[in-house]
């Protein structure tokens, strides 16, 4: 058997641990690429959940306080707010609470319309939208008023694709007079 007169290593040897480093790399590497989508997936519906929320909160207290409501617009006067208000659409902002004159049938141009949620509220490009339910407003025997809406979070970067929804009924604390 012939000795090695020169120490290090053979090129053979060289050759294989650069291709088991670069198996080991590779595999790290696409274990991080999942667990960045991972988490962007998991802090998006996190975030979308959060918004739901804080809107429902919002519609059910201006729900709650109704005290007029209108079918023909879907427009309420709500004691929290102080004036007749409709839920409208805005696909930059979000729902919108508009102040409703309803002799015009028009947004009533003396107060300014608000979102539902702040833009601050609003992140990862997602907005709030709605729908009315089968029955949006019925008035009960007692004189209150149950609210049928189905609030949506969508996301406006993937074709307002929803990612979080919720149907909520409400009942009014007082008597609603309906129109």
């Amino acid at each position: 058997m012939k000795k090695r007169l020169r120490a290090g290593f053979t090129f053979a040897e060289t050759l294989i641990t650069v291709a088991l480093l670069s198996i080991v790399f590779l595999a790290i590497s696409g274990g991080f690429v999942v667990f960045t989508r991972a988490y962007k997936s998991i802090t998006r519906k996190a975030n979308a959940q959060v918004m739901l929320s804080t809107a429902i909160m919002q519609v059910t207290d201006d729900f709650k306080n109704a005290t007029v409501y209108y079918s023909s617009t879907n427009a309420f006067e709500t004691s929290s707010r102080g004036y007749l208000v409709k839920y409208v659409q805005n696909s930059s902002k979000g729902m919108i609470v508009q102040p409703f004159n309803q002799s015009t049938g028009e947004a009533d141009s003396t107060l300014k319309e608000i979102p539902l949620l702040t833009s601050k509220t609003n992140t990862d490009n997602m907005y709030t939208d709605f729908t009315w339910g089968d029955s949006p407003c019925t008035i009960a025997a007692d004189g209150t008023a149950l609210f049928d809406i189905k609030i949506y979070i969508r996301a406006s970067d993937d074709s307002d694709k929803a990612i979080e929804y919720q149907e909520i009924k409400v009942r009014s604390n007082s008597v609603v007079t309906k129109y």
